[in-house]
């Protein structure tokens, strides 16, 4: 359900800002809403796709999945899951600490499936860090290797719990 609400927070959350017109209605104002209009178009996108997804998780159980492999941009993904989970940052006091490099960092992969992994990771460093704590995510590459790193000042899983970490729904 966390995959589900955390793209549905970020929409309701910035839609809000801008309904309310949090920062005035001046003309400096409206360049910031469109920024979150931006946010917001994101996270629809990827609630959308999350939707999808689900769908697919039927075709995975049945072994009929294809992995959508494509060259993509991990710099970008990674932007993009700091934009959907920055609202649930902001609002339990973390500070995302993004770590990116000036050049696109090329890889092939299922963007989508990158995408999720992403969100879930940052998603679930900002659910378990205390306020005032911080989530770094990092994009390094070489020419062989393309990664990206999240860490946080968080609680970390119990060592009784690190056997199933890979359990559906766990």
């Amino acid at each position: 359900s966390h995959e589900l609400r955390t793209p549905l927070n970020a929409i309701l959350g910035f839609s809000e800002v801008i309904r309310d017109s949090v920062f005035g209605r001046t003309e400096s104002s409206w360049d910031k809403y469109g920024e979150y209009a931006s946010s917001i178009h994101t996270s629809g996108r990827h609630l959308l796709s999350l939707i999808s997804e689900i769908l697919d998780l039927s075709k995975i159980e049945a072994g009929s999945y294809v992995l959508d492999i494509r060259t993509i941009d991990l710099r970008d993904v990674v932007e993009g899951a700091l934009t959907i989970v920055s609202p649930a940052a902001a609002k339990a006091g973390v500070q995302l600490r993004p770590i990116l490099p000036d050049t696109q960092v090329w890889l092939a992969a299922d963007e989508r499936a990158m995408r999720q992994v992403a969100i879930n990771l940052l998603a679930n460093a900002v659910k378990f860090t205390p306020k005032g704590g911080s989530v770094t995510v990092e994009v390094d590459a070489t020419d062989a290797l393309a990664q990206f790193c999240i860490t946080d000042t968080g609680i970390g899983i119990a060592k009784e719990h690190v056997s199933t970490v890979f359990e559906l729904f766990r």
